[in-house]
């Protein structure tokens, strides 16, 4: 289980803070997804901002070393989030078209094995 919260830094993007029980100590990860701050459930968010603050330059320096050995094209934090807006723009209308035509294509199997003569 955990809650988190989510700090908007300047020149790191969105840090997400979370508070996860059986945690012990803080820790940093940084990926492709972004940079996420984990903490004990008993500790605040002050100290897990204060260590990320602390830790920032070697935050950067991460980044950077990951923009460098990672192919192609890395995206920023505000071209993914477009991309994650533009996704859930079209999702839905795709679900719905699927599932109208997996509904069509069960009618039509069901009146195919209930009476054959009629397909």
């Amino acid at each position: 289980m955990y809650i988190q919260r989510i700090y908007d830094d300047p020149q790191v993007g969105k840090v997400v803070l979370r508070k996860k029980v059986g945690v012990r100590r803080v820790s940093i990860r940084v990926s492709s997804r972004g940079v996420s701050v984990t903490l004990p459930f008993v500790a605040t968010y002050d100290e897990a901002l204060r260590f990320f603050l602390s830790k920032k330059e070697w935050v950067l320096k991460t980044m950077e070393k990951q923009r460098e050995t990672v192919p192609g094209k890395v995206l920023s934090a505000q071209e993914v989030e477009q991309l994650r807006r533009q996704a859930a723009d079209y999702l839905p209308e795709s679900f719905a078209t699927f599932v109208t035509m997996t509904i069509l294509v069960l009618f039509i199997f069901c009146l195919n094995i209930c009476s054959p003569t009629i397909c």
